[in-house]
């Protein structure tokens, strides 16, 4: 889809002439209107940050090979509900009440102030520099 979508707008078709619909991950991102706060490569470096998920009890220490966030619960026990794991549907929709996240890929599904999608964010790497000095964690509610 994204071809086409730039294809068109190559041969000089105006934006608002485009329509399209997406059902899974593949979604169409403007260049110009990429969200900034998806989470760059330069997370493989990222210190292990410890995640609690306040309602369980459980804690995990969260690194990179542990993937999302619904991952991490998923190994500790928890099974938080979720639908699509690319960040579509919302399902997966928690609060967060300590630290920050990054996302994989920027989520179509809307949340609110204090809200997180677990299926596709990460604790983010400021969170981790600041549990490395322990001085942090990221809070689920969960």
């Amino acid at each position: 889809m994204k071809s086409l979508y730039d294809g068109l707008t190559g041969i000089g078709v105006r934006e608002q002439r485009i329509h399209y619909e997406s059902f899974g991950p593949a979604t169409v991102l403007k260049p110009e209107t990429r969200p900034q706060e998806v989470a760059e490569p330069g997370h493989a470096d990222v210190p292990p940050v410890r995640v609690r998920f306040a309602k369980s009890g459980a804690t995990a220490e969260w690194s990179r090979d542990k993937g999302t966030l619904l991952e991490l619960a998923e190994s500790v026990g928890l099974a938080p509900k979720f639908g699509c794991r690319s960040g579509i549907c919302g399902t997966c929709t928690t609060r967060i009440s300590n630290g920050a996240v990054d996302y994989l890929e920027e989520p179509v599904a809307l949340r609110g102030p204090g809200e997180v999608l677990l299926c596709c964010s990460i604790p983010r790497a400021d969170a981790a520099q600041n549990a490395a000095a322990g001085a942090g964690e990221v809070v689920l509610d969960l």
